[in-house]
C-alpha cells in the first residue's frame, strides 16, 4: 500500500528492531484496514442495495471531500507561507490546468523565477 504513514512505519520499526521491526510495524500499521475491508466486503452488495446506505454513502463522500480540501488548505498555508509563493504555485497551478504546459516546463519556470527573485531580494 502505498502512503508515507506505511513507509515512515516500516522506516521507524527497521531503526528500532531492524528488519523484524519493520515487518511488524508495517502489518500493525496495514493489518486494521484490510480486516475493517475484509469484515464489510461480505455486506457491500447488501449495503449498496439499500436506499438508507446509499445516501449515508453520499454524506460520507462528502465529508472526505470537505477534510481533504480542509488538509489541502491547511498544508498550503504552512507550506507556502509568503505571497509571492503563492503567486508561483497559482500560476504553475493554472499553466497546468488550463494551457497544458508540461510539469518539467513548470517546475523549470518557477525554479528561475525563485532564483529570480532570490537574487532581487538580495540586491535591495
Amino acid at each position: 500500500m502505498p502512503g508515507p504513514m506505511f513507509n515512515l512505519s516500516a522506516y521507524l520499526g527497521m531503526l528500532l528492531k531492524g528488519l523484524p521491526g519493520a515487518i511488524v510495524c508495517w502489518i500493525g500499521l496495514v493489518l486494521p484496514g484490510v480486516l475493517a475491508m475484509a469484515s464489510a466486503l461480505p455486506f457491500w452488495k447488501l449495503f449498496n442495495e439499500w436506499r438508507f446506505m446509499q445516501t449515508v454513502m453520499v454524506g460520507v463522500n462528502s465529508c472526505v471531500v470537505g477534510f481533504i480540501i480542509a488538509a489541502l488548505v491547511h498544508m498550503f498555508n504552512v507550506a507556502v507561507g509568503e505571497d509571492v509563493r503563492k503567486i508561483v504555485l497559482a500560476m504553475a497551478a493554472f499553466l497546468a490546468a488550463y494551457w497544458r504546459v508540461p510539469s518539467p516546463l513548470i517546475a523549470l519556470g518557477a525554479a528561475g523565477f525563485g532564483m529570480l527573485y532570490f537574487i532581487v531580494e538580495e540586491l535591495s
